[in-house]
């Protein structure tokens, strides 16, 4: 079951809970992934920074704990203040290009939406969480899944030029989940 409340996704399995967000940045905030959650407990659960750490860049300088590098997240771009290694890496006609990914929209579908000639296929599945980001500087859109089989979720990633200048993906994993004391 696949639910969305206030931008706060819940995906549950049989056996398991999954847990994220979007925050005020547009970024897909990582909150829990393990055994089931009651849908009450799912709904309560929070992970807050109040206070930026050490010398991380803040994202938004209004935002004390907008620092990507402490935040667990579900995605992660390039250069742009999160040091982990990212999942993606695009190259453009000047060299690698710094990618930052933010929420635009999103959709649940029964089965496996209308995404069918993508691969890996979601045959079978139950339902799927479609998330769409969008990165306006390098014309790009990336659209992530989350499939629910069973007691199984399984995530892919599709990327799309929407500019006219050629980019090339030396990159592109599915997933980059970040999770708390990792």
């Amino acid at each position: 079951m696949i639910k969305e409340k206030q931008l706060r996704f819940q995906i549950h399995t049989r056996t398991t809970t999954y847990l994220f967000e979007v925050t005020k940045s547009g970024h897909l905030k990582h909150y829990y992934y393990g055994p089931a959650l009651s849908e009450k407990d799912a709904a309560n659960w929070d992970i807050s920074n109040s206070v930026g750490w050490g010398c991380s860049l803040l994202y938004r300088q209004d935002d004390p704990s907008s620092s990507l590098h402490t935040t667990p997240l579900e995605w992660s771009g390039s250069g742009c203040g999160d040091y982990r290694e990212s999942p993606i890496e695009v190259e453009g006609d000047w060299g690698v290009l710094t990618t930052d990914f933010r929420y635009q929209s999103h959709n649940i579908y029964t089965g496996e939406g209308p995404h069918r000639f993508l691969w890996p296929r979601a045959d079978g599945a139950e339902e799927t969480l479609e998330v769409c980001l969008s990165d306006p500087e390098i014309s790009m859109e990336l659209r992530l899944y989350w499939s629910v089989f069973g007691d199984v979720i399984c995530r892919k990633a599709l990327l799309i030029n929407r500019g006219e200048n050629p980019r090339y993906v030396r990159k592109l994993m599915s997933s980059c989940v970040g999770f708390m004391g990792e």
